[in-house]
């Protein structure tokens, strides 16, 4: 038998070929020529077993056999059964293929009533979206699964926030509350210093009057009027011990609200307070303000905060500077000097404080304001005390602080907002 009665088939957009009850191949459409590269001419009559050897094992034959008795429609696809005819596309890949077999009427004079008609068609593109639908369903359901544990997880974060937040807030005031006493303890040592020379001069003035009391007594000049000279005196310099405790009392009395204060007023204290003890090592201290009463330079802040950093800054130089004079020696002809300057720059009261120390390495000059971080020893430095300076301006002040080498030293500005306040100052 010839393959014209199969003509029409080529037409069909799938692979066909045709088999008798021998496994004869009767007919080999050209779309499965094209996908195997077997000619018609190459496979018409011959036993399709001598191309494909699984046709001829039991697990095809027994779906295959019943078909030329005329049973009823078997179907092999990739998945289950291979490729029951193996075709390699472009890409090197395999075809995916769906197979349908179905029984076909054979002429009268055949040894078999049915031949068996497969009709192949190529499902691979279909294959690949299901399985990219499959793969989009499966990211989808897994992103679901995750935004819902996502969901539970910030339902069960928002139902203790608050109790995370009160925890966080107190752990962050107990350790700012922590730096800040360590800055007052060192503060303290500063303090004490300096009370004790201020009282130096007065209690060598006591100690100078006692003596005289008693000379005077033993040479016979002890008189009314001298006991009284003397009482006044001692009376003055013990007058002026007690102010100096009230003075220094007052300035490290913390601050409980923000007030208007003088910039100029605040700087000036500062240095009556401590600037003797600085030069007693030898350090000039400079100040340049601007013209302007004490309205001029108001600030809304805290004043004893504000001396505090000024007085921090004040001791860094003194220590740069008294390092530099130890390396150089005495005798090297080197003399310290602080300049403190205060200007006014539209809204803004600018305080720079400079000396003659050496500078700051530039390698560290951006981390001097990180907690803990000092380039002193132990004993010397706590790593604290520009830290708190930069929490005071910064955060308490609303201000800016910062740091920059300029000469042969360092200079630290402290930028403060002008307060246009008319709030009457005392002390100007």
């Amino acid at each position: 038998m010839n393959g014209d009665p199969f003509k029409i088939l080529d037409n069909v957009p799938m692979g066909v070929f045709v088999l008798r009850g021998d496994y004869t191949v009767l007919f080999w459409n050209y779309c499965i020529e094209d996908w195997t590269g077997i000619a018609r001419d190459e496979i018409v009559g011959t036993n399709i077993c001598d191309r494909f050897d699984h046709f001829c094992k039991a697990a095809y034959g027994s779906r295959i056999e019943p078909i030329f008795d005329g049973g009823p429609p078997t179907i092999f696809s990739s998945q289950l059964h291979k490729n029951i005819i193996p075709s390699v596309m472009t890409n090197g890949q395999l075809r995916v293929q769906h197979t349908t077999v179905t029984a076909l009427p054979a002429p009268a004079d055949s040894v078999r009533e049915f031949y068996a008609l497969f009709a192949v068609q190529d499902v691979t593109e279909l294959t690949l979206r299901v399985h990219q639908y499959r793969t989009l369903r499966d990211q989808a359901l897994e992103e679901v699964k995750m935004r819902q544990k996502a969901e539970k997880e910030l339902m069960e974060l928002n139902r203790n926030l608050e109790d995370i937040v009160a925890a966080e807030i107190k752990k962050r005031l107990e350790h700012e509350e922590m730096l800040i006493q360590k800055s007052k303890m060192a503060a303290m040592g500063e303090m004490l210093a300096a009370i004790a020379h201020q009282w130096k001069t007065p209690l060598t003035g006591l100690g100078l009057l006692i003596n005289d009391i008693k000379d005077s007594y033993e040479y016979g000049e002890l008189t009314q009027s001298y006991l009284d000279d003397v009482y006044n005196k001692s009376n003055g310099l013990i007058n002026f011990m007690a102010r100096t405790i009230d003075d220094f009392r007052n300035f490290f009395r913390p601050d409980k609200e923000k007030e208007f204060f003088s910039v100029k007023q605040a700087v000036r204290s500062t240095l009556d307070l401590f600037s003797a003890q600085i030069r007693h090592n030898k350090i000039s201290i400079e100040t340049v303000f601007a013209d302007g009463d004490a309205a001029s330079f108001a600030s809304f802040g805290y004043p004893n905060e504000f001396k505090q950093v000024a007085l921090n800054i004040i001791n860094n130089a003194r220590d740069s500077i008294l390092e530099r004079l130890d390396k150089e020696g005495e005798d090297s002809g080197f003399s310290g000097r602080i300049v403190i300057e205060l200007r006014i720059r539209d809204d803004e009261i600018i305080i720079l404080i400079s000396d003659n120390g050496g500078g700051i390495d530039e390698k560290i000059i951006g981390k001097i304001f990180e907690p803990y971080f000092t380039t002193k020893d132990d004993k010397k430095g706590t790593g604290i005390g520009l830290y708190m300076s930069k929490l005071i301006i910064e955060n308490n002040m609303g201000g800016r602080i910062f740091a920059r080498n300029l000469g042969d030293g360092a200079e630290f500005a402290i930028e403060l907002k002008k307060s246009e306040s008319t709030t009457a100052w005392i002390g100007a």
